[in-house]
């Protein structure tokens, strides 16, 4: 009977013994598996991950196009600008030009368009949490420099309000304003409003007399002072950002190659 003990304690140790290898296999295929399988989703993850990245580059190169184009304006604008409020500025010069010519130059002169740029990209990548997708230390440190100098820069014009184009838009009728848009606008503007330079048109139904003498007050010359000023903020402030925007665009521009690279 302890012979019959014996062999079935063999037999039970051998089948152990026997286990243990077909276990130990086992246990390493399914933890292969487990690897092989979070590795698939992590390379899935990071693919998906750098096509994003390469997303928003592109966006971002786009947002920054278009603010150098919109800047190339602005400036153009304030230039026009400043170069006829300052011939206002000339003693007797407005008495020499004809009305339509007088018009014109009032009206260029009162013009100071706001820099419009482009902080949805960025907004988004931060709002929604994915500006760790963009992997540059340097790119993410000049978008956060870009958007921080717009917002302290941007209160400038609630500060410096257009109180010349006010006063200029209460004494010349909006059609005569509008006619000269017409005529002189640039085609290729982004507003056919803002022409940039003086032509002549036809003052229909209205004179210049009164605007011309109104000129010559204290009240418009210290409007057309403030003006002047509002006017050098302008282009300074635009000079700052095309600085920036320049940078920044050298930047996703090298970074966007890297990223359409790893894809």
């Amino acid at each position: 009977m302890l012979g019959a003990q014996q062999s079935r304690w063999f037999i039970r140790d051998a089948s152990v013994k026997t286990a243990w290898p077909r276990l130990a296999a086992e246990f390493i295929i399914i933890v292969a598996g487990v690897l092989v399988a979070l590795s698939v989703d992590s390379l899935v993850s990071w693919t998906h991950d750098r096509e994003l990245e390469a997303e928003y580059l592109e966006r971002l190169l786009q947002d920054v196009d278009y603010d150098l184009a919109e800047l190339d304006f602005v400036e153009m604008v304030a230039e026009a600008a400043e170069a006829y409020a300052d011939s206002l500025l000339m003693p007797g010069v407005p008495g020499e030009w004809g009305e339509s010519h007088l018009v014109a130059a009032v009206a260029l002169a009162s013009n100071s368009r706001q820099a419009d740029l482009s902080r949805s990209t960025f907004q988004e990548l931060v709002t929604s949490g994915r500006i760790g997708l963009i992997r540059s230390p340097e790119l993410r440190a000049q978008l956060a420099d870009y958007d921080r100098q717009f917002l302290e820069l941007v209160g400038f014009w609630d500060r410096a309000t257009p109180d010349f184009q006010i006063w200029v838009r209460s004494r010349v009728p909006n059609r005569v304003i509008r006619d000269f848009g017409d005529a002189c606008g640039r085609p290729d503007a982004p507003s056919i409003s803002d022409p940039t330079v003086v032509c002549p048109f036809e003052i229909r139904g209205w004179s210049a007399a009164d605007l011309r003498s109104e000129l010559g007050s204290d009240e418009a010359r210290l409007l057309l002072n403030l003006q002047s000023w509002r006017i050098d903020g302008t282009l300074g402030i635009a000079r700052v950002f095309r600085a920036s925007a320049q940078r920044l665009r050298t930047t996703i521009v090298a970074d966007l190659e890297h990223a359409m690279g790893a894809r």
